[in-house]
């Protein structure tokens, strides 16, 4: 990438550095925050050991002496490491906050708690939104939002809660900084008693999306869990739901139950509230954890 700069004369970001930048605009919270400089820095520290006997020698310094260069070096790595220890302590602290609120949260036989996951951009914020009846930042670009955003749904009529919580985006392959750093956020689907996957089945390439997804959820041991796979965002394919054959719905995703949904519309949102009041009435007689 440094020839390429060198011959351009602009800056060329890698694709860690891509997502780490669209992330450092979105982030609006002290926890989001924290995670975004904690990426940063975790990327950044190994370009610096590859730079302390090139460029950053150059300043000053002989063969046999430790050069300027080399010193600076030697004090940035130590500074990024000192403020790396420092940001876990505070996420540390803000997951010892977080794991005592659901503490609370379980003690509530009466409460279903429902993650909210998917690729970005797939929809999740909007749906959030119309099934909990509130406001939330809702934008059509990759990474919306990174902050966990946690809604309720009662019903009434069976004395039951339904806590619904909105997770980050997740992309195919995302870079190990970025998983180490946003796993806090991921905690809400560990304590989850189900799952909504949400797929944007207007793109091209949902399926490939959607086992990108799969992927990250094995990966931190919550596959296992009972889910639903919500196909979004159906209203940019056909002009009712009543032409997308719900028998290949379970096919295209496996065995897992499925429901073919429009946010925008709202078409079948009644029927998905049905799916969350019976997993809520199912809470007592089901461990889903």
């Amino acid at each position: 990438m440094t020839n390429i700069e060198n011959i351009t004369g602009v800056n060329v970001l890698d694709r860690t550095d891509l997502i780490l930048s669209i992330f450092s605009e979105r982030a609006k919270t002290k926890q989001a925050k924290l995670q975004v400089e904690l990426a940063t820095l975790q990327h950044e520290l190994p370009r610096i050991y590859g730079q302390k006997g090139k460029a950053m020698s150059r300043i000053g310094g002989g063969m046999k002496t430790k050069g300027a260069g080399e010193k600076l070096g030697e004090i940035k790595v130590r500074r990024i490491k000192e403020r790396i220890a420092k940001i876990k302590k505070e996420l540390e602290y803000i997951k010892k906050q977080r794991y005592q609120q659901r503490k609370w949260r379980n003690k509530d036989i009466n409460l279903l708690k429902v993650a909210l996951v998917g690729y970005t951009n797939a929809g999740k914020s909007s749906l959030l939104n119309r099934l909990t009846k509130r406001e939330a930042f809702i934008s059509n670009q990759l990474f919306a939002t990174l902050d966990t955003k946690t809604s309720y749904i009662v019903f009434p009529d069976i004395n039951k809660k339904v806590v619904i919580t909105d997770t980050v985006g997740f992309v195919k392959d995302m870079p190990k900084e970025i998983m180490d750093a946003f796993m806090a956020t991921l905690e809400e689907v560990e304590e989850a008693d189900l799952i909504l996957h949400v797929v944007d089945v207007s793109d091209e390439n949902w399926q490939e999306k959607l086992e990108a997804v799969e992927k990250i959820l094995k990966k931190i041991k919550v596959d296992h869990k009972p889910a639903v796979v919500v196909l979004n965002k159906v209203d940019k394919l056909v002009p009712s739901p009543e032409f997308l054959d719900e028998s290949q719905e379970h096919i295209l995703t496996g065995n897992k139950e499925t429901i073919t949904i429009s946010t925008e519309k709202g078409w079948n949102l009644d029927k998905l509230m049905e799916i969350l009041k019976k997993y809520a009435s199912e809470k007592n007689l089901v461990s889903y954890n």
